[in-house]
């Protein structure tokens, strides 16, 4: 299984889709990372990660620029651009988990956890102490 744990910055509003009857939430994640190079210079990689959430209520906190930690299964899709003719890979996770860390660029942000800070991603992912095999 290819599990994935990312922290980011959401690049636009989620939004609600529907396929075959299934809604889900769909929405972006940036994750850059800075490094130097061998002459000293500061450069930044920034990765973007389409990410799929069948948790509706969380639709309304994932905001543009809000920063979020999430955890579920990698997929990876060559793609080509229409345009250049270039291929570029196309991240997607489809969420168990997703993790409100701070508010977005809509005005209410005060550096202090989202209100609803922690939520599966679906009932199923949820787990109780009796399931543990430990």
């Amino acid at each position: 299984m290819k599990q994935i744990q990312i922290i980011g910055n959401i690049g636009r509003d989620a939004t609600l889709h529907s396929n075959n009857g299934n809604e889900f939430v769909r929405f972006s994640v940036a994750v850059s990372e800075k490094f130097k190079t061998g002459n000293g210079e500061t450069k930044e990689n920034t990765d973007w990660f389409s990410v799929f959430l069948t948790q509706k209520s969380l639709l309304p906190y994932l905001k543009k620029g809000t920063s979020v930690f999430v955890q579920g299964k990698l997929g990876v899709q060559v793609r080509r651009n229409e345009q250049t003719g270039a291929h570029f890979a196309d991240l997607t996770v489809n969420a168990e988990k997703v993790q409100l860390l701070s508010a977005g660029n809509n005005g209410q942000s005060s550096g202090q956890p989202a209100a609803q800070p922690a939520v599966p991603a679906s009932p199923s992912a949820e787990k109780s102490d009796d399931d543990l095999p430990f």
